[in-house]
């Protein structure tokens, strides 16, 4: 069992950035073409499930050696506040639904942001999917440390890859939700890494703020959105 996933050394540093770009990068195109054919978060919730947590399980096999160091003696205590953070979730979406306005004209023209409608099997699948990020960005933060970056370079390299990755929303979901979610985006390449490096198990803290921000924005949305077409 000890020789399972990659053996790290510093020699092979660019084999390791090499596997996580191909896990990532599979990862997501898959994802992209599942939604394309009609697969998403809340009609196919066990599948999308699964789907995320294979490939944070294929992420953490193959990044064992480099993950093994900072989960040694993980303390249990940190899966009550993750556990209240989940929870909270799904007492977001039941309280928002029986006390908001639910905004169906957004929902309408935004089906693809599957957060609006607040369906309870969203939630089930999206914590899955935030599972693989938050995985996957715990590696990259290790590999580039590993190279001897500084705190302030890693964000710098969040800062900018999360804007990459999420700029194009601007043209597929509209200049609101795509600078919205660019701009949390960016913002999160700050907070991640700087929880990851500078607190202990600050990877679970990265988990819980990932998931609250979702939390956040579906209030958020149904609130803004909700008032915008009562003034319409």
């Amino acid at each position: 069992m000890d020789n399972i996933g990659l053996q790290f050394t510093n020699e092979s540093l660019p084999f390791f950035f090499a596997a996580w770009l191909a896990i990532f990068v599979t990862g997501w195109t898959v994802w992209i073409v599942l939604l394309r054919n009609g697969i998403h978060y809340i009609n196919r919730f066990i599948f999308t499930s699964f789907y995320f947590l294979g490939f944070s399980v294929i992420t953490a096999v193959t990044f064992r050696d480099l993950l093994q160091s900072i989960v040694v003696n993980f303390s249990s205590v940190l899966l009550v506040p993750v556990v209240a953070v989940v929870a909270l979730f799904f007492f977001n979406y039941f309280l928002s639904r029986r006390f908001l306005k639910k905004p169906e004209k957004a929902m309408a023209e935004q089906p693809e942001d599957f957060n609006l409608p607040m369906d309870y099997r969203y939630i089930i699948s999206k914590h899955f999917e935030i599972l693989f990020q938050q995985t996957t960005i715990l590696v990259l933060v290790l590999l580039l440390q590993k190279t001897g970056l500084t705190l302030a370079g890693i964000v710098v390299c969040f800062v900018v890859l999360f804007g990459v990755l999420h700029v194009p929303l601007i043209k597929t979901t509209g200049r609101f939700f795509g600078l919205y979610y660019t701009i949390f985006a960016m913002l999160s390449g700050l907070v991640f890494p700087t929880l990851i490096t500078q607190f202990r198990y600050g990877f679970a803290y990265s988990f819980m703020v990932h998931v609250l921000f979702y939390i956040a924005t579906g209030v958020f949305f149904w609130v803004y959105f909700a008032k915008k077409e009562h003034t319409a």
